[in-house]
C-alpha cells in the first residue's frame, strides 16, 4: 500500500475509527524519488460530546436478576434532555418503565439502572438507545446467559482416510439450545500439535 503526496508533499487519507473514547498511535514513512526517508509518530484523541455506555457482567446466569448500570456521559458545553430507552428482548423480563427521560447539563455524567431478569439461556445482545436533543448515541453488547446445570462433555477421535462415522448422544435432559458441536480436521500430526501449543501458551488472565 501507498499513498502518493501532492507537490507540496501533503496526503490525506481516510479511514474509519472505533468509537472508543482513548488516543491512538499514528507512524508514516515516506521516503522522496531520491531516496531521502522520514518518519513521524503522533497521537490521535477520538472522543465524543456525548455517548451511553453498559457495564455488563462477564455473564449471567438463567433466573439470574439484576441492576443494570447505564452510564450517560454529557460533555457538551450546553444542557441536554436526553430519552434513555432500553430496547425489550425475549430473553429477559424487564421491571419498571424501558424509557427514563434525563436532562443533563453541561459536563455531566449520570446513571440510570434498568432492572431486567434473565429468563432464556444462550448468547444475546442488549441495545440501549440515548436519543437527545443535541446528539444522538446507541449501544449494543452481547450478553452470555448460561443455565443453571452441569456441562457435560464427550471427545471422540479417530483417523479420517476415506470415512468416518461417528454418533455423539445428546441425552434427552439436556436443557434447550444448548447443545454445542465442534468439528476440528488436523492435515496433519504436527498441525494437532501446533493448535494444542495455543492453548497453552497464553497471557495471564483473571
Amino acid at each position: 500500500p501507498e499513498l502518493l503526496t501532492d507537490e507540496r508533499g501533503r496526503a490525506s487519507v481516510e479511514l474509519s475509527m472505533a468509537d472508543s473514547i482513548t488516543t491512538w498511535r499514528i507512524t508514516g514513512l515516506a521516503s522522496t524519488k531520491k531516496g531521502d526517508l522520514g518518519s513521524f509518530t503522533a497521537g490521535l484523541r477520538a472522543f465524543q460530546e456525548f455517548f451511553v455506555d453498559l457495564d455488563l457482567p462477564v455473564a449471567l446466569t438463567k433466573g439470574d436478576e439484576i441492576a443494570l448500570p447505564v452510564a450517560v456521559f454529557n460533555y457538551l458545553d450546553r444542557p441536554q434532555e436526553v430519552k434513555l430507552e432500553l430496547e425489550r428482548g425475549s430473553w429477559f423480563e424487564l421491571a419498571g418503565d424501558p424509557v427514563r427521560l434525563l436532562r443533563l447539563g453541561p459536563g455531566e455524567v449520570t446513571a440510570e439502572r434498568f432492572r431486567i431478569k434473565a429468563v432464556r439461556a444462550g448468547t444475546h445482545t442488549l441495545t440501549v438507545y440515548g436519543l437527545g436533543s443535541r446528539r444522538n448515541d446507541a449501544i449494543r453488547r452481547e450478553v452470555q446467559v448460561v443455565p443453571k446445570g452441569r456441562r457435560v462433555m464427550e471427545g471422540k477421535n479417530g483417523m479420517l482416510s476415506d470415512r468416518l462415522e461417528e454418533t455423539v448422544s445428546i441425552p434427552a435432559t439436556s436443557l434447550d439450545q444448548m447443545e454445542r458441536l465442534f468439528v476440528r480436521i488436523h492435515p496433519s500430526a504436527a498441525s494437532q500439535v501446533v493448535e494444542g501449543l495455543d492453548t497453552l501458551i497464553q497471557a495471564p488472565y483473571g
